[in-house]
């Protein structure tokens, strides 16, 4: 139901910024499942307009693949729910339909990685036409009533793929290191 529920959000923005979208059959869906997407809907944009008051013209992405190969072992690869970027910053949204809380932030402080990854992403495509200063990276997890937010400039973003997550994935992807699920 996920999968349908992320189909029907990317419609709605979709929809809402004026780009091209098959409509997802939603029949399987039940009531609260639609409301979630509502939910998760109307607090994007909610937040895209409050973000936005002084930016001309945003770039929108929206189910968007991002090229992560800048920072993680080629080929790599995410597709972000949604996105935008101002003159300086950087917004990144990733919907969670599940009962697992999601956060923007790990135990330890150190930013989601995979909501880091999206932002990189969005960095490492777009940083020959802006100069970013920071990251809000944004959970949508309306069955849980969750919506962290956390921010990160675009230095310790970038200190944080060179120090963590790049050498990480690096180990992963050549079979070392040791798996750390999520209890």
């Amino acid at each position: 139901q996920g999968t349908i529920q992320h189909s029907a959000l990317e419609y709605k923005l979709s929809k809402y910024f004026g780009k091209e979208c098959e409509e997802p059959d939603t029949s399987s869906l039940s009531i609260d499942e639609i409301f979630e997407v509502e939910q998760v809907f109307n607090y994007i944009i909610k937040k895209y307009k409050s973000y936005t008051t002084r930016c001309k013209k945003p770039i929108v992405l929206i189910e968007e693949q991002l090229i992560l190969d800048d920072f993680l072992p080629s080929p790599s690869w995410g597709y972000v729910d949604f996105a935008f970027i101002t003159d300086s910053t950087i917004y990144v949204f990733d919907a969670k339909f599940g009962r697992v809380r999601v956060l923007t932030s790990e135990e330890d402080g150190s930013p989601n990685p995979q909501l880091l990854a999206y932002g990189g992403g969005v960095y490492y495509r777009y940083k020959h036409l802006k100069k970013f200063k920071k990251v809000k990276l944004h959970i949508c997890q309306p069955k849980l009533v969750n919506y962290p937010i956390t921010e990160v400039s675009v230095g310790d973003m970038i200190k944080h793929f060179n120090e963590v997550i790049t050498p990480a994935a690096y180990r992963a992807f050549k079979g070392e290191g040791r798996p750390t699920p999520n209890d």
